[in-house]
C-alpha cells in the first residue's frame, strides 16, 4: 500500500510505501531434532521469520536450523513452554504461529493463514484442528478425539504460557481480552514415532512438572484408589472416545496414556513424602555402618 507525499519545499510529489502490515513468526523449542526438523522448516519457508530455541543441541539441529534463510537461532536452557515465551519474545513480527519440531503445517492450512494475514484478521487468536501420529498412523479417537483444536495463530502478545507444567494450554495475560476464531487448514503432530520415545516423554514431562511443583498443592491419592482412577482412564479413553477404533495401535495408545497417568500420580506421591530423600537417608546410614566396622 503506498500514498503519494509531497517533498520539503517543493511541489514534487515521491511514493512512500507502507511496510507489510501483518508479518508473522514461528517459534519452534527444540533440543536435538536433526531427523525430523527440516519438516517443520519446510512448512514454514512463508513465515517472515522463524524463532528456533534450542536447548543446547549436541547433534547437527543447529546447522540445519541456520540453513534456511528465514531462521533465526538461539540457545537457552529452560523449560521447553518458558522457551516458548522467550522466542516470542525475540520476534519482530506482530503475529506468531505456535509449532513444536515434529509439527507440519499441511499446504492448505499454510495458504490459509498467508490469505488471512494478507487481509483484515478479524480475530486476535485463531485456533487450528490437528491430527496426531502414533508409530505411523493418525489417531482419530480416544486422547486424539479428546483434544480437537489447538491455538495455532495469534497476535504477540494476546496469548502467554505460564509455564508452570509441561502440558497446560496458552491463555491470554491478566487483563488481556482476546477474541477467537477457527482456521479450517489442519496441521499434522507426528508425536511418538515408538513405544520407547513415549516412556522418555513420560519421564521428561512427569520430571520437569514435579521439580517445580509447590509442595502445598501436592496430594497423596490413596493406595486403593488409584488403580481404579486408572481403568476409568484407560476404559474412558479406549470404549468412551472410542479408541479401539483406532486399532491396535488406539489400544496400544490407551495403555500408555493409562501408564502416564499412574506415573504421574506415583511421582506426586514420591515427592509429597520425600521419598528420594528417604532413600538417600537409609542408603547412607547403610553406608556410614561400614565405615565404622573398620
Amino acid at each position: 500500500m503506498s500514498r503519494a507525499l509531497p517533498m520539503a519545499g517543493k511541489g514534487i510529489y515521491h511514493l512512500e510505501v507502507n511496510p507489510k502490515e501483518n508479518t508473522v513468526a514461528a517459534v519452534i523449542p527444540t533440543k536435538n531434532v536433526q531427523k525430523i526438523i527440516r519438516g517443520a522448516l519446510d512448512s514454514l519457508r512463508f513465515c517472515d521469520e522463524v524463532i528456533i530455541v534450542d536447548m543446547f543441541s549436541t547433534d547437527e539441529t543447529k546447522a540445519i536450523c541456520e540453513s534456511y534463510p528465514n531462521v533465526r537461532y538461539f540457545a537457552r536452557n529452560g523449560y521447553i513452554y518458558e522457551n516458548f515465551n522467550f522466542g516470542m519474545d525475540q520476534a519482530k513480527s506482530n503475529w506468531i504461529i505456535r509449532l513444536d519440531s515434529d509439527e507440519r503445517l499441511t499446504i492448505e492450512l499454510q495458504q490459509e493463514i498467508q490469505a488471512l494475514l494478507g487481509g483484515a484478521p478479524g480475530h486476535d487468536v485463531y485456533t487450528a484442528p490437528f491430527v496426531s501420529y502414533f508409530l505411523g498412523e493418525p489417531i482419530y479417537h480416544g486422547t486424539g478425539e479428546s483434544k480437537g483444536r489447538r491455538e495455532t495463530l495469534f497476535r504477540k502478545g494476546k496469548l502467554r504460557y505460564k509455564a508452570r507444567s509441561e502440558h497446560e494450554p496458552l491463555t491470554p495475560p491478566d487483563g488481556v481480552q482476546v477474541s477467537t476464531g477457527e482456521l479450517r487448514g489442519m496441521y499434522l503432530h507426528f508425536s511418538t514415532p515408538s513405544i520407547r520415545k513415549y516412556l522418555d516423554k513420560i519421564n521428561y514431562y512427569t520430571e520437569k512438572d514435579f521439580e517445580r511443583a509447590p509442595m502445598e498443592i501436592l496430594r497423596v491419592v490413596p493406595r486403593w484408589k488409584l488403580p481404579l482412577m486408572a481403568a476409568r482412564k484407560f476404559f474412558q479413553s479406549y470404549i468412551g472416545l472410542r479408541g479401539y477404533k483406532d486399532g491396535y495401535h488406539g489400544f496400544a495408545l490407551a495403555c500408555l496414556d493409562t501408564i502416564y497417568f499412574v506415573v504421574h500420580y506415583l511421582k506426586e506421591w514420591e515427592k509429597k513424602t520425600s521419598q528420594r530423600e528417604h532413600h538417600d537417608r537409609v542408603r547412607e546410614t547403610f553406608d556410614r555402618s561400614l565405615g565404622s566396622g573398620k
